[in-house]
């Protein structure tokens, strides 16, 4: 307010310049100038002549960051300067100069000290110093820890045994600008109330949303801020679709999509979607790569248009996820995964066995040996381009081979597993020519006598 939007000096501006102080404390000086409260106008003089000086106190790391303090020392000093000098560590130099600043100050302001009452307005301390320093009124982080977010959005650190850890509000006079959480040289306590009745013009009312982890629930949040000070929170009970499916969007990112309705159905589809994705022939036919990371960066093309109505993560889980994912691909490229790369290989017999898919691995069934009798060669998906991998089990299901060439393996191992399974399943059928079998159970017909 000592400047207009053009840059000019206001005619607030000018009285601030009257002063010889830097804008900050001119800012305090003003504020108090129209007072009628002569302790008022004393309490701002001293205040403005403490900060305009080095600290006035030698051993201010061991006494604290608390500006009330050194106001106290200054009015001692005033009224006996033995006295003071005995009972405190006082930097002499520094003290004469605050003397006679406020003494500066006071003339300017018409206010006598023999005229005020000593620490009659120490209650307003937080109040002036706040007036110099807005930014710097500063809330306590949650823990146990002395730090503190200003309104600047910056941190400030106290030292652990400073007796101003106990204030959960602070208004900050002096710190250290050059780190990321600065150190507190001077403070005065404060409150949320006197926040509210001196800056009432700048605390406004927003609504935010964010995901409740623990809960695992969207939550809309009605805020009350000043700058960057989250003064309060409550509960919307009316919520904003739009900003509640955008927080939707951002959870379902950071949890890597994880909040989805998976099942054990659409997961294999997508398996089978992005394997064939990845094969040569279907960049020319059309295929989208529905990885992960397309998912996650596209979901507002692709989920978004799906969630009216959707007010919960519950409601979000009743999703048909299964209709959604294949809604990205026309029906002519779901017929073609279906037809290039099939939920089910189908055995000799008629057996339908479900089909492993996982990219940059070949698809995969595991199916007894013997429902293979009569499959001359590996069928070929993708176009005609990769063999499926058969996992041959034993009687007993564990793995005794895996070839993608079918025909190869009727021509050389199966002979010698044969001859190995023989002699550990001797109920069950290992014949010389498997080709002219029939394909289906393994165990040996009873012979009808």
């Amino acid at each position: 307010d000592l400047l207009n939007d053009s840059n000019h000096i206001t005619e607030l501006g000018k009285q601030a310049i009257k002063f010889g102080a830097s804008p900050r404390l001119a800012r305090l000086l003003l504020a108090v100038k129209a007072s009628n409260c002569p302790e008022l106008k004393l309490l701002g003089c001293d205040i403005a002549a403490l900060l305009s000086e080095r600290d006035v106190l030698q051993n201010s790391f061991e006494v604290g960051a608390d500006l009330s303090l050194r106001v106290l020392v200054l009015q001692q000093y005033r009224q006996n300067r033995n006295t003071a000098k005995l009972q405190n560590s006082i930097f002499i130099p520094a003290m004469e100069q605050v003397i006679q600043n406020s003494r500066n100050w006071q003339r300017q302001l018409g206010v006598k000290v023999e005229e005020c009452k000593v620490n009659q307005a120490l209650n307003n301390l937080g109040e002036l110093v706040a007036w110099a320093f807005p930014d710097r009124i500063a809330l306590k982080r949650k823990g146990t820890q002395p730090r503190y977010l200003m309104a600047n959005g910056k941190g400030a650190l106290l030292k652990e045994d400073d007796p101003l850890i106990t204030e959960s509000c602070l208004v900050i006079a002096n710190i250290d600008g050059q780190a990321k959480e600065g150190r507190v040289f001077l403070a005065a306590p404060y409150s949320l109330q006197q926040l509210e009745v001196q800056f009432s013009e700048h605390i406004d009312e927003s609504s935010a949303y964010k995901f409740d982890e623990s809960r695992s629930e969207v939550i809309g949040l009605k805020q009350v801020h000043y700058e960057a000070l989250t003064l309060s929170e409550s509960r919307l009970q009316a919520l904003d679709e739009p900003a509640l499916h955008a927080c939707l969007i951002e959870a379902l990112k950071a949890k890597k999509l994880s909040l989805l309705p998976w099942n054990e159905t659409n997961q294999a589809w997508l398996n089978r979607a992005r394997w064939l994705a990845q094969q040569p022939n279907a960049l020319e036919k059309g295929l989208v790569e529905l990885s992960e990371s397309y998912l996650i960066d596209n979901l507002d093309n692709w989920l978004l248009p799906y969630l009216a109505g959707v007010d919960s993560i519950k409601a979000l889980k009743r999703l048909d996820l299964m209709m959604i994912l294949q809604a990205q691909l026309s029906y002519e490229l779901q017929a073609e995964i279906n037809q290039q790369a099939p939920d089910y290989y189908q055995t000799p017999s008629g057996k339908k066995v479900k089909i492993r898919y996982a990219v940059g691995q070949n698809p995969t069934v595991s199916v007894q040996l013997q429902e293979l009798f009569g499959e001359l060669a590996s069928p070929k998906l993708a176009w005609n381009t990769v063999p499926l991998t058969f996992e041959l089990l034993s009687p007993a299901r564990r793995p005794i081979q895996v070839t993608a060439d079918l025909a190869n393996f009727w021509q050389s191992s199966y002979f010698e597993i044969a001859k190995e399974m023989r002699g550990r399943y001797p109920k069950h059928r290992w014949p010389e020519q498997p080709l002219k079998e029939k394909a289906g159970r393994s165990i040996k017909s009873k012979k009808v006598i």
